[in-house]
């Protein structure tokens, strides 16, 4: 109860409690690691993870959530050993794919993470994770149009994504769209605007600015937005 109020110290110290009366319980663990993620205290979540993996190996849920955190230190590597392990367990899992692929993502071995995003397109056609994240390694590659097709179908699944709309139109103005990219920028500062993200808001703005003067628009010449 505690975990799901968001008092994740609370809900350590009762998970520590039931440890203290049964010590052989893999999933106890994995549920300190995931509090200790929340409260961004990761060597903390990685050391308790290994503790329930110690007692079930192949646990899958415990092997992704020790991946996540070690993504999230930028220990690429020994996540692709984890996450590996955790594939084999269930190939078919599209929160597995879609970790494997940002680690091989964060290592720029590109032709990797976008083997595991189409893997993951496979299980989850209509999943917006993995034509947002072909994206950014079509956008890495200097594959500016490919990476537009993927943050299309990733609007298309997801059209209130504001930061998505937002690369959308910073896509657009690199590729010389000035129309698109005015577009999706209004778009993006609509959406990011309703989400309360103020900071990429304003990024979004000064953006759109840019762009409206390098294209020479006029407020006349400027695509109608759809809410």
């Amino acid at each position: 109860a505690y975990f799901n109020m968001a008092k994740y110290n609370k809900a350590i110290i009762e998970y520590k409690k039931a440890l203290k009366i049964d010590s052989n319980l893999p999933l106890v663990y994995n549920n300190i690691g995931s509090a200790f993620h929340k409260m961004r205290m990761f060597g903390e979540a990685i050391t308790e993870y290994r503790k329930g993996l110690e007692l079930i190996p192949d646990s899958h849920q415990i092997l992704n959530n020790l991946g996540i955190s070690l993504i999230t230190i930028k220990e690429y590597e020994e996540a692709l050993k984890v996450l590996k392990k955790a594939i084999l367990i269930n190939p078919t899992s599209s929160k597995t794919r879609n970790i494997l692929g940002v680690a091989y993502l964060s290592l720029k071995r590109y032709d990797d993470a976008i083997n595991e995003f189409n893997e993951e397109i496979k299980i989850t056609p209509q999943g917006f994770r993995p034509h947002k994240h072909l994206g950014t390694v079509y956008y890495e590659l200097g594959k500016y149009n490919e990476a537009i097709s993927a943050l299309k179908k990733a609007v298309s699944i997801d059209s209130r994504n504001g930061d998505t709309r937002a690369f959308l139109g910073y896509l657009y103005d690199l590729v010389g769209d000035g129309g698109n990219a005015v577009l999706h920028l209004r778009q993006a500062i609509y959406f990011l605007g309703k989400d309360k993200k103020f900071n990429a808001k304003e990024k979004a703005d000064q953006m759109l600015t840019r762009v409206i003067g390098k294209y020479g628009f006029i407020e006349r010449d400027l695509p109608k937005i759809s809410q």
